[in-house]
């Protein structure tokens, strides 16, 4: 895919985004960071026009959680091997609602972004569950925050651990199909269900 080509995919990922009721903003090429103030996107999606002129020269594309996205929040795995032992808790508590939740990707790094709409306020981004060496292994992208969509790309790994090519988020899924849940229905009394917890803190 040319920068023409890629270009062309962010725009319509954030049309298509906006069409679903999510508010997307620009991010740096490849990075992770608002190239713009991003206050007036909290208000709500952007209205169509704008999408050429905010999302070019390599853009990637963020969505903004929260009200602004209809009550979007992102459950965010950094640590790659605890998204299994979660679905298979998940599925053991509820398969109905394991059966739902099937809008989610894969980022470059190896992590995994889990997309639902919850059925009341959202709120402010959450620490849930950390590892022994006191890194964020799971976390919510909640009101005030955001995160980054396909197909984006961001270069895996820092310094002499890079290859540094881009490499694509994969999002399964469709943004306009969101499950709306209760924050309880995935984090029961406000945590990770135990067998995540306890394997991130081993």
């Amino acid at each position: 895919m040319n920068a023409q080509q890629f270009t062309e995919a962010i725009r319509s990922a954030a049309l298509a985004a906006i069409k679903a009721g999510c508010a997307p903003i620009p991010n740096r090429p490849g990075g992770k960071a608002p190239i713009d103030k991003w206050t007036a996107d909290m208000a709500g999606p952007m209205d169509t026009a704008d999408v050429p002129q905010r999302f070019r020269n390599g853009a990637n594309i963020g969505i903004v959680c929260g009200a602004a996205s209809g009550n979007l929040e992102c459950l965010d795995f950094d640590a790659a091997e605890l998204w299994q032992p979660f679905l298979d808790t998940l599925e053991s508590v509820s398969q109905d609602l394991h059966g739902r939740l099937t809008v989610w990707q894969k980022t470059p790094s190896g992590g995994y972004h889990l997309l639902y709409r919850v059925s009341g306020e959202v709120g402010g981004s959450e620490d849930l569950a950390k590892t022994a060496t006191g890194e964020v292994a799971i976390e919510t992208r909640g009101a005030g925050g955001q995160f980054i969509i396909a197909p984006s790309r961001a270069v895996r790994g820092h310094g002499k651990d890079t290859d540094g090519k881009p490499h694509p988020y994969t999002l399964h899924g469709d943004l306009a199909h969101l499950p709306a849940i209760t924050v309880a229905a995935v984090r029961p009394s406000g945590s990770v269900p135990p067998c995540a917890a306890s394997s991130a803190s081993s």
